[in-house]
């Protein structure tokens, strides 16, 4: 990695989310034209810099020779919100899938576009 010292460094050295970030993006190059499964996609990353791995990631899987379609979980409420900034530009390249059990036991998905998932979050929902 290139981190302005004159010399590159090893990217070990940038941390266990960098790491992760260059594994999720080799994972979708090779992904070419199909589906690439991310478990807890914030795990080891910043909040500070999710808006910009989703930027990343989205824009790496865009320009792959077939566009790859990514489903990522998590658990965190920042990384929903900074995947909505993050698609604020490809709204329609984004939907959020929500699971929630009923009262009956059975599993259900709500089901939010990009313009939902804005109302959600300024309106202050539980989203996670």
């Amino acid at each position: 990695a290139d981190v302005g010292l004159g010399k590159m460094v090893p990217l070990g050295l940038l941390g266990d989310g960098i790491v992760r970030l260059a594994h999720i993006l080799l994972a979708g190059c090779e992904a070419d034209g199909g589906l690439l499964l991310v478990d807890e996609l914030d795990t080891g990353l910043h909040h500070a810099i999710l808006v910009e791995a989703w930027r990343t990631i989205a824009q790496s899987l865009r320009n792959a020779d077939a566009p790859v379609q990514l489903f990522a979980t998590t658990h965190s409420y920042e990384c929903m919100a900074a995947a909505h900034r993050a698609f604020a530009d490809h709204p329609g390249d984004f939907s959020m899938h929500r699971l929630e059990r009923s009262p009956g036991g059975i599993i259900e998905s709500h089901d939010f576009g990009h313009e939902d998932l804005g109302t959600a979050l300024d309106l202050g929902f539980e989203v996670r």
